[in-house]
Parts: C-alpha cells; sequence; structure tokens
C-alpha cells in the first residue's frame, strides 16, 4: 500500500508541476467531514481549461471514542482515496458545476447499536461492527458561492453507486462473525 501511495505522489507532482500557480490549483477541506469523528480531509483541484478542472481528494480518520470507562465505545476508521473531473459552464470556481469522479476506501466502523430482529437477541440491540473496502463512482451538482477574493464555499448534491467487500462482526473483541 506504501508503494501505491508514493507512486500516486509522484505521479500527481509530475503531472501537475507544469500548471502549479496560484490561479490554476485550489486546496480545501469539507467541514461535513470534520465533524464525522475528526475524519481529516484535503482536496486538491486544478484547472485545465476555462471550464474544465481535475482534482484529487484524501480522507483519514484514526480516532476511537470511549465512553464509560471503556465500556462503549463508537468509531468510523478510514482511508479514502479519490479522483474527479468537473465541467463548469461559466468559469472554474464559479457558478454551478458537474462533478463525475471514483473513490477507494479501507473501512472499519462499529459502536453503534443498530436494531436486531433476526438473530434471536433478547434485548434486540447489540454494537455491530463492519471492516472491509468499498470502491465506486458517482455525479453531482454544485455551487461555488464566492465570499472574498481568495475564499469560496461549495455546496454540492449528488449519488454514489458502487460495490463493497465486507465482514461483519457480532463483537469487535472475540472476533465472532455474524
Amino acid at each position: 500500500m506504501t508503494r501505491i501511495k508514493v507512486l500516486f505522489i509522484l505521479a500527481a507532482m509530475f503531472l501537475t508541476g507544469a500548471w502549479a500557480n496560484a490561479q490554476n490549483v485550489t486546496i480545501s477541506t469539507n467541514l461535513l467531514d470534520w465533524v464525522n469523528f475528526g475524519t481529516i480531509n484535503g482536496d486538491a483541484t486544478i484547472s485545465l481549461t476555462r471550464r474544465w478542472s481535475v482534482g484529487a481528494n484524501a480522507e483519514y480518520n484514526p480516532w476511537t471514542f470511549k465512553f464509560n470507562g471503556g465500556e462503549k465505545w463508537i468509531y468510523n476508521r478510514h482511508r479514502t482515496f479519490g479522483a474527479y473531473g468537473e465541467f463548469w459552464p461559466w468559469y472554474v470556481n464559479a457558478g454551478w458545476a458537474l462533478q463525475f469522479g471514483a473513490q477507494y476506501k479501507e473501512y472499519a466502523e462499529g459502536g453503534v447499536s443498530f436494531i436486531k430482529r433476526d438473530y434471536g437477541e433478547r434485548f434486540g440491540r447489540i454494537p455491530l461492527v463492519e471492516e472491509g473496502q468499498a470502491v465506486g463512482g458517482g455525479a453531482s451538482v454544485k455551487y461555488s458561492l464566492l465570499l472574498a477574493r481568495n475564499w469560496s464555499m461549495e455546496f454540492s448534491a449528488g449519488a454514489w453507486a458502487g460495490w463493497k467487500w465486507y465482514t461483519r462482526y457480532r463483537c469487535p473483541n472475540c472476533g465472532r462473525r455474524l
């Protein structure tokens, strides 16, 4: 996995080095991801023409939150890498845009109690753990609102679809599968 990261970074440096100036590069973060259990995230976009841009994003969340002296816990740990292209009808980073992208994710989430109906538990609720990988693609519509000369805020809505390969555990400590 480390080799893939290094190759991705080197490819990004070689492919974007000729265009790396302030007018063509955008760096951003997603505030809602920070609210999702403190997910660290970043996004870099490069303008190719007046109406087209490409970008890459990454997210990382290593945190586990414990409650009641470690008896209860909750987490949404993951590493996510994505790439996308954007079409801007007017100018890059101004107004509306259509975005198309692909994403890969390694994840482990758990600690949240889900209602159980088919496992015959007496109390009806147990914490589940799910670990796996996911890959997918999607499309979205977004709007970029200019706040100041070098600051903007983007709003987007879209749909994603894909596949995931996972294992569900009944108990994270004992490793008993569902």
